[in-house]
């Protein structure tokens, strides 16, 4: 099993998962799969007793992911663990939010199917930030009461993308809660400043360009930008939303504010202004 596959499937089972659609998830079950949590002392085993789980709930619940972050780690060729943390906020139909910092553990395991066909299944999947459950909860908590927090989520461009980092994770990050890339390790890497933090990614700054041509401008040989997080473009050099002011070469300067203007009227009402 590819520990790069493996997380791609567990991010988008997760994401999917989030949308309210399941069926990744089961269909990704082994037979004898084992669900800890998220409720305090919650544990379901084994796919029938999980789907029954899942028909008997009555789920109203909306939710809103931030940016994820994934590790793989093989304990075998055939098993390894994918550890995925993500900011989460659930919406209650009372109108309460609950906003957490989730941590997911899955265990992949190596199955044969139809006789054959060798495929990764899930054999256990723990959710280590528990609730106290009461007596309405299936799958995931449905009460709301007293349930209060708050953290915050990535805004903007709805584009999602997906970096190596440095540190052997996988990052799969809101276009909206990146400000700009910036080169770094002699041109081979990239510093990528957002919200709360940066992430230094594997990948240089051409990478990044060519596989995401259309969410960032490029308006150094060092720095790409997130074009709706620019705060203003003046005589040579632009301001972003967090306030660091990078250098705009004299050359490129009319190319970029006439790109930046651009974005600008082409952006919703909230997008700043140039």
């Amino acid at each position: 099993m590819q520990s790069s596959d493996l997380i791609q499937r567990s991010i988008f089972i997760i994401t999917e998962f989030y949308q309210n659609n399941v069926r990744p998830w089961l269909d990704s079950a082994d037979e004898e799969i084992c669900w800890i949590g998220p409720a305090m002392g919650q544990l379901i085993q084994g796919r029938k007793a999980l789907i029954a789980a899942w028909a008997r709930a009555e789920n109203p619940l909306t939710f809103t992911m931030g940016d994820i972050q994934a590790f793989c780690a093989a304990a075998s060729p055939e098993a390894a663990e994918v550890m995925l943390t993500y900011p989460l906020a659930i919406h209650y139909p009372s109108g309460t939010d609950l906003s957490i910092f989730q941590r997911l553990h899955l265990t992949w395991v190596e199955r044969t199917v139809d006789g054959s066909r060798r495929e990764p299944r899930i054999l256990m999947t723990h959710t280590a930030n528990p609730y106290c459950q009461n007596e309405l909860d299936t799958v995931y908590p449905v009460h709301s009461e007293a349930l209060v927090g708050a953290i915050p989520l990535p805004a903007g461009q709805n584009r999602y993308l997906t970096l190596r980092g440095t540190d052997r994770a996988t990052y799969f990050l809101s276009s909206g809660s990146i400000y700009f890339l910036e080169s770094a390790h002699n041109g081979q890497h990239s510093a990528v400043h957002m919200r709360d933090g940066i992430i230094s990614a594997a990948e240089s700054l051409a990478v990044i360009q060519r596989t995401y041509p259309d969410l960032f401008l490029r308006i150094h040989s060092g720095y790409l930008i997130n074009p709706y997080h620019v705060r203003d473009i003046r005589r040579f050099s632009v301001t972003m939303a967090d306030g660091t002011v990078l250098p705009v070469p004299e050359k490129k300067y009319t190319a970029v504010k006439r790109a930046l203007l651009e974005t600008d009227r082409q952006a919703a009402p909230a997008a700043p202004g140039l």
